[in-house]
């Protein structure tokens, strides 16, 4: 049995459609890969972010604190001389 050229044609339209299928499955696979790594990195660089301003607000209040206190000290010190002041005066 001999192959004719229509035959071979015929065949190598089936390898070729075989071909496209698998390009295309491919892709498509790439796609949904690519899709899915982008969003644990948006999900990854959310999650950074968020932490980032938590920390970023609790050193803020630590600051704020100290803050408070230094002006609290500074108006107990400046009572304090004023006391010894009026008492030297």
């Amino acid at each position: 049995m001999s192959l004719t050229d229509q035959d071979l044609e015929k065949i190598k339209a089936v390898v070729d459609a075989r071909a496209d299928l698998q390009d295309q499955k491919f892709e498509r696979r790439f796609a949904e890969s690519e899709e899915k790594l982008t969003q644990q990195i948006d999900s990854k660089i959310n999650n950074a972010k968020e932490e980032t301003f938590q920390k970023i607000d609790s050193v803020k209040t630590i600051l704020e604190g100290d803050h408070q206190g230094l002006v609290e000290d500074v108006e107990t010190l400046k009572s304090q001389v004023t006391q010894l002041q009026s008492h030297h005066a």
